[in-house]
């Protein structure tokens, strides 16, 4: 709803004032409660306020918006908290229309009211329609003299249009109805996997997500069309590709992993319209906060649920060094706003952590940097960001001291050139099928084309030193990358201890690692596990208790489990499994069903989707093929 005018706001505890001039006025989240309906109200405006303020002698409650993403109250108290959350996964992109403000500088101000009447939520897949909305709008904006009542119109940002009609003129009936109609709307699909037999086949996984991402960024910085094929089409990579697209790149899908993009060069991305939708993908909002970082633009990162509660801490500190500005949510969290800096400060960053995404996020940042930009990796993670970079023309070095640690180094404001790339499968992708022939008595499975990086091949090299009977073929590098066909054949595997310093080469494989742990001989000890309790979810945690649930002797410590294997027999089996939307949770226990005296229940597999649509597929192609 347009808005014109502006307001005289003196703060009711410093006695400053502030003028407001309000760019625009939306509807932006509605939340029931068991007696009335609230609904928050954005203007947008130049002036952020963290605090109580005083309107014209009237006491009112400012927030912003970024410091929080609004959590769906218990409607009428008989919702799950999991429906809950995917309801406001339904209600994906809440807080856009309080992060467009016309000269993108500010956030906004939040306004709560406790008026009941109804309004369609923003981006929902429902409406909560009728009424009278106009009007009150038109006694808010006389009441906080910020606008005259006739420029307030009544353009919602939803689908549709419809008349606003109050609250208590519906019966609570009617709200059930549309309430459940939600719920039907995004109702969790859960599945159930049993031990079928062995497993048998030749599967091709999904191209390795890692590089997907980096794939369409950097072929988007390229001068001219480059060619992508293999690439990953699960919706953490759409997210990435939308999000280029908003800034200008030309991306266009040609077949089942055939991609073309048309570069926009280093430096020339543009301003996004509206808020860069993450969903659930974490690397794109990481990678993307650096690439943005170094370019002159604002955006607005949002996510879904459990994006929005991911901290964002470890990349927000570098990239503030190189000048960009934050204003994020408490925690570090989503919505974000970054404002790139031209020309960015260049820093030398040494990583208190192991991270490929911080790392990636720096050199991404470096790329429209003058001068050189150096990260020091004391712990070598997945360095497909450095060979890639290279690939596409980037002046960048890697040097290792007499102590092991890296010095990676890239001379800014380069020139990246097209290339065609041949996405090998993920590894984190393949060891799902690997460990569940491992497990699964009589199995044998190859899965083709996989990427042999030795920065995430700790996952094979750990369950080799468990016992596990792996074997390569057809080695060859591909695009820079070393790729094989890994062949897994049922094994009596040994329980081990796992050094610390190779969780970075497998820290997304450690949840499906846990679960032939399970099955091995003896005792499986892990540690320096912490970056698992900030991924989609606290998957030490979710883990711990799924695999108790089916009978798993498990030991939860601070940073890593302990995990007291059966002797190849299976598990018990016949538990629901909580994944909280985590798809390498669900998976993992999907391949745990494969040695269950009973089936294993996943609450919600459609999640699995945002790295390995095909999974559900291979799994049940594999059970027949023998």
């Amino acid at each position: 709803m347009a808005a014109r005018g502006a307001a005289l706001v003196r703060s009711a505890t410093s006695g400053r004032s502030y003028i407001f001039q309000v760019r625009r006025l939306d509807v932006v989240w509605l939340v029931f409660s068991a007696s009335n309906a609230e609904i928050f109200v954005t203007a947008k405006v130049d002036v952020i306020v963290r605090r109580y303020v005083t309107v014209n002698g009237i006491d009112v409650n400012v927030e912003i918006v970024i410091g929080q993403i609004r959590i769906v109250f218990l409607l009428f108290g008989f919702f799950k908290r999991q429906w809950l959350l995917r309801l406001q996964n339904g209600l994906r992109c809440p807080l856009v229309a309080a992060f467009n403000a016309f000269n993108r500088l500010v956030l906004g101000q939040v306004v709560k009211t406790n008026t009941t009447f109804r309004a369609s939520a923003l981006g929902s897949p429902f409406s909560l329609d009728h009424g009278g909305l106009k009007s009150f709008l038109n006694w808010l904006g006389r009441a906080m003299h910020i606008c005259e009542s006739p420029s307030i119109g009544a353009a919602f940002a939803t689908a549709t249009r419809r008349c606003q009609k109050l609250l208590w003129s519906l019966t609570w009936p009617r709200i059930i109805r549309k309430a459940q109609n939600v719920m039907h709307s995004v109702q969790p699909r859960p599945a159930s996997f049993r031990s079928q037999g062995p497993l048998r086949g030749t599967v091709k996984v999904p191209g390795d997500k890692s590089i997907s991402h980096r794939s369409l960024m950097l072929s988007a910085l390229a001068v001219g069309e480059s060619q992508i094929s293999g690439l990953l089409e699960g919706e953490d990579v759409l997210s990435t590709a939308a999000a280029m697209r908003a800034m200008g790149a030309h991306i266009e899908r040609t077949g089942e992993g055939c991609w073309t993009v048309h570069g926009v060069g280093v430096g020339g991305l543009m301003q996004p319209a509206s808020a860069l939708d993450m969903g659930n993908s974490g690397t794109s909002t990481r990678l993307l906060m650096g690439l943005l970082a170094s370019h002159r633009l604002t955006a607005t990162f949002i996510g879904d649920a459990s994006l929005s509660k991911r901290p964002m801490g470890r990349v927000i500190d570098p990239l503030s060094q190189m000048g960009a500005e934050f204003t994020a949510s408490p925690g570090g969290t989503l919505p974000l706003m970054v404002r790139g800096l031209v020309p960015a400060v260049p820093i030398r960053y040494h990583l208190p952590v192991a991270s490929a995404q911080v790392k990636s996020a720096v050199l991404l940042a470096g790329l429209n940097t003058p001068g050189i930009t150096e990260v020091i990796e004391p712990v070598p993670t997945r360095d497909h960001s450095e060979r890639m970079l290279r690939g596409f023309g980037a002046d960048l070095t890697v040097e290792i001291d007499a102590d092991g640690v890296r010095h990676i180094r890239l001379v800014g404001e380069a020139e990246l050139k097209p290339q065609t790339i041949d996405v090998p499968g993920d590894p984190s992708s393949a060891a799902f099928p690997i460990v569940a022939a491992l497990i699964t008595p009589g199995s044998e499975v190859t899965v083709t084309h996989v990427g042999m990086n030795p920065t995430r091949t700790g996952i094979f090299k750990m369950l080799e030193a468990m016992g596990a009977d792996l074997t390569y073929a057809n080695e060859r590098e591909v695009g820079g990358e070393p790729v094989a066909d890994i062949t897994a054949r049922h094994s009596v595997l040994r329980g081990i201890e796992v050094p610390p310093e190779v969780a970075p080469s497998m820290i997304d494989e450690f949840p499906v690692f846990f679960v032939a742990a399970c099955m091995a001989q003896g005792q499986t000890i892990t540690s320096g596990l912490d970056e698992l309790r900030v991924k989609e979810s606290d998957r030490l945690a979710l883990m711990a208790t799924g695999l108790k649930a089916i009978g798993a002797q498990v030991e939860e410590r601070e940073d890593g489990l302990v995990i007291q294997g059966t002797g190849g027999e299976p598990l018990e089996g016949g538990a629901t499994i909580n994944s909280a939307l985590d798809h390498r949770i669900a998976m993992s226990f999907a391949v745990a069903g494969q040695h269950c005296y009973h089936p294993v229940t996943v609450d919600d597999v459609s999640p699995i989707a945002t790295s390995f649509p095909t999974f559900e597929a291979m799994m049940h192609n594999l059970q027949v093929a023998h």
